[in-house]
């Protein structure tokens, strides 16, 4: 399994460009963590944990649902910056 990590995200974008590639490495990043997630839970209901299997698999929907957000402020912050 992989190692945990630490956040340190820097969040002192200031220039739209910034905050631009800032939300799109989050997104990425978060949707990493949402096939991390699922990864688990496969590893849980093979290992007779189907409760914790769900719960965890619910999680990943509400990251995915938060993705689904963050992709649509990065396309609102895309046309923006053509303006």
């Amino acid at each position: 399994m992989r190692t945990l990590h630490e956040h340190h995200h820097n969040i002192s974008a200031e220039s739209k460009k910034e905050l631009l590639a800032l939300v799109e490495y989050m997104a990425k990043h978060n949707a990493s963590h949402a096939d991390e997630l699922k990864k688990i839970a496969e590893k849980l209901n093979e290992n007779k944990n189907a409760e914790a299997s769900r719960k965890v698999l619910a999680a990943t929907d509400e990251y995915e649902k938060g993705n689904a957000l963050l992709s649509e402020a990065l396309e609102l912050l895309k046309k923006g910056e053509n303006k």
